[in-house]
């Protein structure tokens, strides 16, 4: 029997989702758009916490499956006018 590593929150909830439809969805896109799109306005390291976290849950959930992790505006549009967004790359 598979148990979540992890305790409570969003990781539980990608864990359980990921190792109940592993053999039906094989692409999960685990982040979106954290980087142009921080209106909760996380930290560079907490971003970067939310996005491990995030792989390593569907990672325990499915290990096969495959993790996508969106960059919104790659080229950093947003930037400028915007000041607690991550730069892009």
């Amino acid at each position: 029997a598979n148990r979540c590593p992890f305790d409570l929150g969003l990781p539980r909830q990608l864990y359980t989702a990921a190792a109940r439809y592993s053999g039906i969805i094989h692409a999960w896109r685990v982040i979106s758009s954290l980087n142009a799109l921080n209106h909760f306005g996380f930290s560079f390291e907490q971003i970067l916490e939310m996005t491990r976290a995030a792989n390593m849950a569907v990672k325990q959930g499915s290990n096969r499956a495959v993790k996508i992790i969106e960059i919104s505006n790659p080229w950093g549009e947003y930037y400028a006018t915007t000041p607690n967004t991550i730069p892009p790359l």
